[in-house]
């Protein structure tokens, strides 16, 4: 599994393509709590700006499993975002992945 280093009051997405296939899966294990958040690529301004947007957010978490159903949020391209909170830098590992 992938792990990324979001040093504190920062935030670091990472691009994806269309979901192709029915479900889509995202595992996240952080030593400090994040919040998570998948964001449709024409719709990060809205993330950035607080506003509603057409995806899913995990707030204050250190462990996440999730499996979706193929839904408008991975229809596109989409952003999987970890959002650091926190003062200090937080170790994710992460995985993403499709059945």
């Amino acid at each position: 599994m992938p792990i990324t280093t979001v040093n504190g009051r920062k935030f670091k997405k990472i691009l994806y393509d269309a979901a192709t296939r029915g479900k889509l899966g995202i595992t996240v294990d952080s030593d400090r709590t994040i919040d998570v958040h998948t964001v449709p690529v024409d719709e990060l301004d809205k993330w950035l700006d607080g506003k509603r947007f057409h995806g899913s957010s995990f707030l204050r978490t250190k462990r996440l499993n999730i499996e979706f159903n193929h839904g408008p949020e991975f229809e596109n391209d989409w952003y999987l975002l970890f959002d650091n909170t926190s003062d200090y830098p937080a170790e994710i590992e992460y995985d993403v992945y499709e059945r």
